[in-house]
């Protein structure tokens, strides 16, 4: 039997312990009266033996992980979970800025620091206030009774979770047009950030601040495919912009040479709008009529971006030879927006519809 499914198992009735906790105590972190206390502060010997039930299970859990990922024998011959286990498993999973958000739908919790729990964001694992009230409940609970309340059961449960989706390493398939991965993952009372990748998929870096464990990103055949076609599409731009007026000077050149250094991002905008930009500023200074200048301009963007032209036709056409030059960097912009794209047009398509991989960073991209 794999062994992941018993701590699930383990965790879920855990988390139905405390779900019927929360069915006779209304959990919420709105002040009780004229008192700062809230019933996030409530405590009683079952609230305090559930503490102690889940940090037994993180004990266990940790200890495993640390074995999974290959921790070092302790030199004193047994590991403490949170002096050895937490601060190595940290350095490989950064899992100290991962967030558990609350979901459960019986709980009035509207304080950020209630619903988006930080289980391990501290510097020493074993300096955490609900770890603290474990050990403070296990070793004197009657002293310590007024410790295993509701608080500090909802953040280490919120530790066990996350503790098993480590454990799980589970891997999903979907593209960014399919649907969705529930990062609940079966809990009714939490569920993880969604991968960042989901807003920026053709960025996906090993990024330790994220705060979700997982990652999305392309398979390697679909990063195969995407360079293909990128390439493909790169090569038609150029042949493309080599036909153009004024593409080939010298000039063009050395102001590209000295742009390109402060491009860090959109690299193949910006030398497009660089060129625009180039290319209308020749129009002005060629030795024609005003009037011929701008017919010149309106028949580029009438050619380019003809919803564009058609909106911003009347104001353009009364526009002073001044003020139509003040424009020269909006319709350069306009212009190599609309020349990117058209060179884009199956890449984009691609994006949306290639398979991906979500999966725990820990995994290399190249897995799959």
């Amino acid at each position: 039997m794999n062994k992941n499914i018993i701590f699930w198992q383990t965790y879920l009735n855990l988390e139905n312990d405390f779900i019927s906790i929360s069915k006779v105590i209304f959990i919420t972190d709105a002040p009780s009266g004229d008192s700062p206390s809230h019933q996030l502060d409530t405590y009683s010997p079952l609230i305090a033996d559930l503490l102690v039930r889940i940090c037994i299970e993180i004990e266990s859990i940790t200890k495993d992980l640390y074995k999974y990922y290959n921790g070092p024998k302790s030199k004193k011959g047994y590991l403490k979970f949170d002096y050895d286990c937490i601060p190595y498993l940290d350095n490989i999973l950064h899992f100290d800025n991962k967030t558990v958000n609350v979901v459960a739908s019986n709980m009035n919790l509207t304080q950020e620091n209630h619903t988006k729990l930080l289980p391990f964001k501290i510097e020493k694992y074993q300096d955490s206030f609900y770890l603290k009230n474990y050990q403070a409940v296990k070793h004197n609970r009657y002293e310590n009774l007024e410790k295993g309340n509701i608080e500090s059961v909802l953040n280490a449960l919120s530790a066990l979770f996350l503790l098993n989706i480590y454990l799980k390493n589970e891997v999903f398939s979907t593209s960014l047009y399919g649907e969705k991965i529930n990062m609940s993952f079966g809990s009714k009372v939490f569920c993880l950030d969604e991968p960042n990748g989901y807003q920026d998929i053709l960025n996906v870096e090993k990024n330790v601040s994220s705060s979700s464990p997982y990652v999305i990103n392309y398979t390697k055949e679909s990063h195969k495919r995407l360079e293909e076609v990128k390439k493909k599409e790169t090569t038609e731009l150029v042949e493309y912009l080599l036909n153009l007026p004024y593409f080939k000077d010298d000039e063009f050149e050395k102001i590209v040479k000295k742009e390109s250094p402060k491009w860090n991002r959109n690299k193949r905008f910006n030398y497009i709008y660089t060129y625009y930009k180039y290319y209308l500023s020749k129009i002005f200074d060629k030795n024609i009529s005003y009037e011929e200048k701008k017919q010149t301009i309106l028949n580029l963007l009438k050619d380019l971006i003809p919803i564009f032209y058609n909106e911003n036709y009347n104001r353009i056409s009364n526009l002073e030879e001044k003020e139509l030059k003040n424009e020269i960097d909006s319709f350069s912009k306009s212009l190599s927006a609309k020349t990117s794209n058209m060179f884009s047009l199956e890449y984009r398509d691609l994006i949306f519809k290639l398979p991906c991989k979500i999966y725990i960073d820990t995994i290399p991209d190249n897995s799959f």
